[in-house]
């Protein structure tokens, strides 16, 4: 991204915030949320990306909209989500503001945030980690399947203070409703959803049911997914490796209408029950999921004096167990209590040529207890404890990691003080902090051991009605974890030999962001500037030697700085009898660099999103555009990446008046069979983003 680039980021940004103005230059009064006649159909149908007004969980200590939130952030869910839904939780959020993916093929891709993945985003599942060993690897998938989400909710930018070190570049809570919180009215619902894409053959269905009485509520859910090797347009290597490829002598055929290797089969199931009672419940669930899937770009590697070659797939299993209890009354300073504890047992085998090649192995736990305070003049806020310890175990010739078992205790305060009883009416400022220590023991390594200290404080000025400026500033600090300090061997998703550095101390970052929101009727428009200085910014980057004919891959560190601005305007354009047309864009744009010079690798371009879409009684149908721009800011050993143009289409039909709970729907992706590839993936230069989709489903509830 270019200097020239920014600019014209900022400028767009910064006509999307004045248009708000001149679209609707009398504040309206604030729109009435559903009541109780409403079904949960039309609640969810309410919905829209541009309401600001809808709480959010995950980003703040104590309840608020995200309206009131300093930092960037997303919510998907209801119908949103179900157009959204794709394989991966990386690509079903790739439409959000900041947010880009490690895609490695349809079954596999993890969310980058600003230009930060692995160990830096957290994935969540209902608040607590999502054990499995996605952060490690990006071959590696997150063990949550989309389909059996309720909610999602993205921060973007750091929640170190209430989720530790691994949520210094943002936090995904995929929200379920593994364990109830409510019991049915009727005593009973039931959900099922299933679709057909022609791209891959896709077949993927979920069902669920939840049953209740008196104060007693039972939930259980299902799900399979199915697809072949997905298809591509042209060559699955890019033109920019087939000239290198060219140029060295090294040139070979190059595979074209298929990413051969990229077939997936999943499926899973939870149980859950909860006691529900006037001021406490208490509830628990159970999950199964499983996984094998095919890793594309295949790699060939000598050992020793020979050539091992063959495909490599994933065969992925993880049991998980989630206990949640909560306290709705006094205790001492506290007025609300909350405990949540999981455990979770994960492996998958890497299979080469049909043959175990090494075994990954993740065993761990996590605890999190939180209190609300009670209110105190004009100050509020909560505080916690947070402890786990995971063990995780690379076994195999290639293992490139050896056992090593992280434990990490956490305390943490967050709170704000309203200043409108001291006569500045609409300020509102938050402060907090949090203490962590984590020790990692490693077999046949030294042992990491060190204490983190985070710090936050903001300010946020509702200057006028509906509009809102804030600013934020943080230290943050970040743990290496095991893959950073101990990887020593070839490592084949990436195609090179990984080394780490026993000898990383912590890095340290320090930021500030601002913010401008407007929330009307008509109107809704955010917009967020950020920048980040890191001190011993841990990066992993070819070398340019080779060892047992793979490139050499070493973890390092340096200062780097990230800075960039994203926004997301929603408007209202037309709207009568029950019909309405409304337009949605978001612009993002994020550079990443050492301090000393030099572009970091893989980060993601400027990219702007738009959809139109007409919604009525009977049906919605949407238009999706993306665009991204030529990445051509690069690393050393890192080639360019091209600019692409994605069109998508959506239709959903409920052709039953009295039961709008039955619907269908077709949705075209990639609709004019782009080759796009994405930055932010170590295999952007030999599996592109599928081409041209069609799918047909269908969904029923009550």
């Amino acid at each position: 991204m270019t200097i020239p680039r920014q600019i014209a980021a900022a400028a767009l940004l910064s006509a999307l915030v004045v248009c708000t103005a001149w679209a609707e230059p009398n504040v309206p009064e604030p729109k009435p949320t559903a009541d109780e006649t409403d079904t949960e159909h039309d609640r969810e149908r309410h919905h829209h990306h541009g309401d600001y007004e809808e709480i959010i969980v995950s980003g703040s200590a104590t309840e608020r909209s995200r309206f009131d939130l300093l930092q960037g952030s997303s919510i998907l869910t209801g119908e949103e989500l179900e157009r959204r839904i794709e394989p991966t939780i990386g690509e079903t959020l790739a439409f959000e503001p900041g947010v880009s993916s490690t895609f490695f093929g349809r079954a596999s891709s993890r969310p980058v945030i600003r230009g930060l993945g692995g160990s830096r985003v957290r994935t969540m599942v209902d608040g607590i980690a999502s054990f499995d060993a996605s952060s490690e690897s990006p071959d590696h998938a997150v063990a949550a399947e989309p389909l059996t989400l309720h909610r999602v909710e993205v921060i973007r930018g750091p929640a170190t203070l209430l989720y530790g070190s691994s949520a210094v570049g943002g936090v995904v809570n995929m929200i379920t409703e593994r364990i109830p919180r409510s019991v049915p009215d009727r005593g009973y619902d039931f959900d099922a959803m299933a679709y057909w894409g022609s791209n891959a053959d896709d077949r993927a269905g979920r069902g669920s049911i939840d049953l209740g009485t008196g104060s007693f509520a039972f939930h259980a859910d299902g799900f399979a997914r199915a697809a072949d090797d997905y298809e591509i347009p042209g060559h699955a290597e890019s033109k920019q490796l087939r000239t290198l490829e060219a140029a060295s002598g090294d040139a070979h055929e190059s595979t074209s209408g298929k990413v051969r290797n990229s077939d997936l089969d999943s499926h899973g199931a939870s149980v859950g029950a909860a006691y529900l009672g006037e001021s406490w419940n208490l509830g628990a669930s159970g999950t199964f999921f499983d996984s094998n899937y095919g890793v594309p770009g295949g790699h060939a590697h000598e050992v020793g004096e020979e050539e091992a070659h063959g495909d490599t797939r994933i065969d992925l299993e993880q049991v998980r167990v989630d206990l949640r209890a909560e306290l709705d009354r006094d205790l001492l300073i506290f007025d609300r209590s909350e405990l949540t504890w999981s455990w979770g047992d994960y492996e998958h085998k890497e299979l080469e040529g049909g043959v175990v090649g090494t075994r990954f192995e993740t065993d761990g736990w996590e605890g999190r207890l939180e209190f609300g305070q009670k209110s105190w003049k004009a100050l509020d806020g909560a505080m916690g404890l947070q402890v786990t310890r995971n063990t995780f175990d690379a076994i195999g010739e290639e293992a490139f990691v050896p056992r090593s078992t992280t434990y990490n205790i956490g305390v943490f305060a967050v709170e704000e003080l309203d200043l409108a009883d001291w006569g500045c009416e609409g300020w509102l400022v938050e402060i907090g902090g949090r203490y962590e220590h984590q020790g990692v023991d490693a077999r046949g390594s030294s042992d990491y051991s060190g204490d983190t200290f985070s710090t936050s404080g903001g300010v946020r000025w509702a200057f006028a009605e509906g509009w809102q400026v804030g600013a934020l500033g943080y230290r943050n600090q970040r743990h290496p974890v095991a893959t950073e300090l101990y990887s020593d061997g070839p490592h084949l998703a990436i195609g090179g030999f990984q080394i780490g550095d026993a000898d990383l101390d912590a890095e340290t970052a320090l930021g500030a962001e601002f913010s401008i929101r407007r929330q009307g009727d008509r109107v809704a428009v955010g917009v967020n500037v950020y920048y980040t200085a890191y001190d011993d910014f841990i990066f992993l980057a070819p070398t340019g030697a080779e060892m047992d004919g793979l490139t050499v891959f070493r973890y390092g560190q340096r200062d780097a700085e990230f800075y960039g601005i994203e926004g997301e305007l929603h408007i209202t354009l037309w709207e009568r009898a029950g019909y309405s047309l409304g337009a949605r864009t978001v612009v993002d744009a994020v550079r990443g660099r050492f301090q000393s010079g030099g572009d970091l690798p893989r980060m993601p371009p400027v990219t702007v999103k738009n959809r139109l879409e007409l919604q009525s009684p009977f049906f919605d149908f949407g238009i999706d555009v993306r665009w991204a721009a030529k990445q051509d800011e690069i690393a050393a050993f890192e080639l360019p990446t091209d600019s692409y143009l994605l069109l998508n289409l959506d239709l959903d039909v409920r052709p039953f008046e009295n039961h709008p709970e039955i619907s269908f729907f077709a949705r075209a992706r990639n609709l004019t069979d782009e080759q796009a590839r994405i930055s932010t993936s170590f295999l952007k230069d030999v599996a592109p983003l599928p081409g041209r989709d069609f799918r047909l489903g269908a969904k029923v509830a009550f």
